[in-house]
């Protein structure tokens, strides 16, 4: 039996692409348009937006919550009618005598710990 040789038909062909004429080219790929903020002030994160509010008042107080669970971060309040940003900061411990100081949570006190058998 003899092998018989297939050829490519006409059809499966490569042909040339029509150049597109300059007038209908296009330069570059069109920007996204940014969706249009419909709250005044909003919470950003490491200058992120993340959520909207109606006064300054509870972005600032959503603001200082994040910003106590998560002090590394950069947390701010962004006013859209401004555009501009106000940095929220960690709030200080108060002097209020009450409170416990951080050595009395932890149980420090000024004397050394003796230790029962320890070295001498």
């Amino acid at each position: 039996m003899t092998m018989r040789r297939r050829t490519r038909s006409r059809s499966h062909s490569r042909t040339a692409k029509k150049p597109v004429p300059v007038n209908q080219a296009t330069t570059a790929t069109p920007k996204r348009a940014r969706p249009p903020l419909i709250e005044q002030f909003h919470v950003a994160v490491d200058r992120q937006l993340k959520s909207g509010y109606g006064t300054f008042e509870a972005a600032e107080k959503a603001a200082l919550l994040i910003k106590k669970r998560h002090p590394q971060l950069q947390v701010t309040v962004y006013d859209a009618k401004e555009q501009r940003h106000k940095t929220v900061e960690q709030p200080q411990a108060s002097a209020d005598p009450r409170k416990k100081s951080s050595q009395q949570v932890k149980g420090a006190t000024s004397q050394p710990r003796v230790i029962a058998g320890g070295r001498r």
